[in-house]
Parts: structure tokens; sequence; C-alpha cells
């Protein structure tokens, strides 16, 4: 099995888990909160995406690394990163192809990417009516959660890249 398959197999996983039809072994936190924002794949919900990642930045007492070193939590970055590309990929007839921080290096070693955790996954965008490109979901997820500034990123105005939004 190719690195590539495998990470649509872990995308496809973790957004099962998201939504209720699997467990995973580590859990994923912040479930009554998940089902609170009411995510059904609709450019809408990228707005309450950032609403639920505003209210999780309130309450939450650890730091950055604590964050992400636990597992639980980590799992809920990686299945809004991934939701995140799927709510584009659906809402603007793109193709999302899902790469690690290594496969994107080897497919476009002209773009170093970084071995932070904000560019652990990247989505790869084809044929889509904006056009094509990388996206890196969990920079915009990462840095409304702990950024100085959260308002200045929003996932709903980054999948705009991709997608046509609304502006309600």
């Amino acid at each position: 099995m190719t690195n590539a398959i495998r990470t649509k197999q872990r995308a496809a996983g973790y957004l099962r888990a998201l939504m209720g039809n699997y467990a995973l072994t580590s859990g994923i936190m912040y479930k009554s909160e998940l089902q609170d924002a009411r995510l059904d794949f609709s450019e809408a919900s990228l707005q309450r995406v950032d609403l639920l990642l505003d209210h999780i930045r309130n309450i939450n007492t650890l730091s950055f690394n604590d964050f992400i070193n636990d597992l639980p939590r980590q799992n809920f970055l990686f299945a809004l990163a991934f939701y995140t590309g799927k709510v584009i990929e659906l809402n603007s007839a793109s193709v999302c192809n899902w790469l690690t921080a290594d496969e994107f290096d080897q497919v476009t070693p002209n773009v170093a990417s970084s071995n932070e955790i904000r560019h652990t996954f990247i989505a790869d965008f084809t044929q889509g009516t904006h056009g094509e490109g990388q996206y890196f979901p969990l920079v915009p997820i990462i840095h409304r959660l702990f950024d100085e500034y959260p308002d200045e990123k929003s996932v709903w105005f980054s999948a705009g890249m991709f997608m046509e939004l609304s502006l309600k």
C-alpha cells in the first residue's frame, strides 16, 4: 500500500470518527462541542468550526505543546483538518488528494515544507472551480486556537482560496 493510499485512509478514518461513526483507539476530545457545531459538510459549517475553535480557545488551559501532545486533542485537530479539506472538495468540485509533509516534499521538491505540526497534512486540490493548489488546513486551525491574534485567521475565510464563499 502506498503512502498516499494510507494518508487517504487516515483522512477517511478521522472523518468517520468526527461524525461519530468510528471510534479512534486514543479517542477524540471535545465530542459534545463537535456535536453542537452541527458539522454537515456545508460552507457555513466552516464558520461554525471557527466559533467552535474560539470556544475551545476560551476554555483551554494547556500550552500548545501540551495540547498537541495529548492524543485525543491531537485527534480533534487532525479530524478538523480533514473535515475542512472535505468541505472544500465537496463545495468546489475539486478533487482532494491528501499528502503528508514528506509526500509533499517528494512531489513538490522546489517548495520546502516545514516539520512543524501545522504542516502535517496537505490537501492537494486539482480540477476545482477555483483552480488548483495546496492547502494546509492545520495552519488556520492552530492559528485560531493559539496565536496572539486569532481573529486574523479563519478556517472559513482560508477555505475561500479554493471555493466560493457566501458572504453572509
